[in-house]
């Protein structure tokens, strides 16, 4: 990993913005720890090869630890988006992987890009606030409201759309990246497609 960045920083020069993003630990018996992460990170980071990095998780049981569903969503976003399994239920909290960013920070002072259901502007002035993270970055919001940068700048408050269902994720590679909670005929379309490809398995 180290000599790759080298090679990269060598490419690009020193005076080109340059960050990584980079699982700090394995979520799996044997695999490679936090402490042992953030040495790599400091060796990386005393040789000056990163201005920035984005710390996340390395080798999973379950990708779902990396891209946690239903963040933040509460009974009654639950009922607005026919999510009625999850009307009893408590999401996982926002900025899940901003203990890792904390670290990041204490351990080698870089830039941090933060990562991992950042759903409210509450959660985002106040992880800026706190000086946790420098950088903050979104994926799965993008897919539902593509222009939500801009209707933050422009005065948005609360919550995005995005509920972290990962229905999108379920389609990945079968046709185009989309959410499919909106318009609500793409969601019934949904549960069709998920429907036919359980029975074709022979459920």
């Amino acid at each position: 990993m180290t000599e790759v960045i080298r090679r990269i920083r060598a490419e690009v020069g020193e005076g080109f913005p340059f960050a990584a993003r980079l699982g700090l630990m394995d979520k799996v018996d044997g695999g490679l720890t936090l402490e042992e992460g953030l040495d790599r990170l400091s060796a990386i980071h005393a040789e000056g090869l990163l201005d920035a990095v984005e710390p996340g998780l390395n080798i999973l049981h379950d990708y779902a630890e990396n891209i946690r569903p239903y963040v933040g969503v509460g009974p009654l976003r639950a009922l607005q988006d026919m999510l009625l399994h999850r009307v009893f239920a408590r999401g996982p909290a926002e900025a899940y992987f901003r203990p890792l960013a904390r670290e990041v920070k204490a351990r080698t002072g870089l830039p941090v890009i933060l990562m991992g259901g950042i759903r409210s502007t509450e959660i985002m002035e106040e992880v800026l606030a706190s000086g946790d993270a420098d950088f903050l970055a979104m994926a799965r919001p993008f897919i539902r409201e593509p222009d939500i940068a801009r209707q933050i700048v422009q005065g948005r408050r609360g919550k995005v759309d995005c509920v972290s269902c990962n229905a999108c994720l379920i389609h990945d590679g079968f046709g185009p990246v989309q959410c499919w909670r909106t318009p609500k005929t793409r969601l019934v379309e949904h549960f069709y497609k998920v429907l036919w490809a359980y029975r074709g398995k022979g459920h």
